[in-house]
């Protein structure tokens, strides 16, 4: 019988133990609250950084279990200033945090036994996440793999409240309801953030830099928050003009902005991918 790690234990092994385990990770001086999920066997093994959405009440360690059965090591954190990781949480902050954990795994400085192929190296990230593991993925030549789970790409929110400022007080208001899991932070302040870095933010125009990359991109058809017309068919059509378009595989999943109806199939969808991410190892 084939081993499924979406529903099959792991034999346990004390020589090839899987664990979970709390660490600490470094971001310019800050302390990082992290998870990692691995293999005790001190062996060089691939690695998938697992990026949150915001403010983060979804962590989908769910996913870093079912990749750890897969054979995968894993490594989930928080950003600066939200969930017990220290410093100021600013978008900006974010896109460095995450620059600087892939830094930690290229120099395999996890310790604790546990060890990374820094040639194994794929980011895979839910909405907020997702955006980060795109941007990650166009900025770090290093990193060649990245799977965006309904990404949300902030330029679209940016361009709709520059030709709609009557409702800059809506987006900061429910900008708050997350506002309130962050230190020192509110809805006007991320949105004003949002609005001045619209341009870096755009999803859409990081295509270009995927030339050697590969991308999975699934969102949910019913989803509320990254809407798949405003969030997906717009960057999937633009990398369709490409001619590395094949680097793209996309997925449309009956579901909402958390997986929560399909979560068996968004697995399976990503294991499948990550069998033809190996092939490039």
């Amino acid at each position: 019988m084939n081993f499924n790690p979406i529903c099959d234990d792991l034999k346990y092994n004390p020589q090839h133990e899987a664990v979970v385990t709390t660490t600490i990770l470094e971001s310019e001086g800050k302390r990082l609250r992290g998870t990692i999920f691995a293999y005790t066997d001190n062996e060089p093994r691939k690695t998938i950084l697992l990026l949150h959405g915001f403010p983060g009440s979804e962590f989908a360690y769910d996913l870093g279990h079912i990749f750890l059965r897969a054979g995968w090591n894993v490594v989930g954190f928080h950003y600066r200033g939200i969930w017990g990781s220290e410093g100021e949480f600013t978008f900006e902050n974010t896109i460095a945090d995450v620059k600087n954990v892939i830094k930690i795994l290229l120099e395999d400085l996890l310790g604790n036994s546990f060890s990374v192929d820094s040639e194994k190296i794929v980011l895979v990230g839910h909405s907020f996440g997702g955006s980060q593991a795109l941007n990650a993925l166009a900025t770090v030549a290093e990193i060649r793999h990245a799977a965006a789970i309904a990404p949300f790409n902030f330029a679209v929110l940016g361009v709709y409240l520059r030709e709609h400022p009557e409702f800059l007080s809506v987006a900061e208001q429910r900008m708050d309801w997350s506002a309130r899991f962050i230190e020192n932070s509110s809805g006007k302040k991320l949105v004003a953030e949002m609005l001045a870095h619209e341009e870096d933010m755009n999803l859409i125009g990081l295509i270009p830099k995927y030339k050697d990359k590969k991308i999975l991109l699934v969102a949910g058809e019913h989803d509320k928050t990254s809407e798949p017309q405003y969030h997906y068919y717009p960057f999937v059509n633009a990398f369709n003009e490409y001619p590395f378009n094949k680097n793209l595989q996309s997925k449309l999943l009956k579901d909402n902005h958390s997986f929560a109806n399909t979560r068996l199939e968004l697995s399976q969808t990503i294991l499948d991918w990550l069998k033809e991410v190996e092939k490039d190892f």
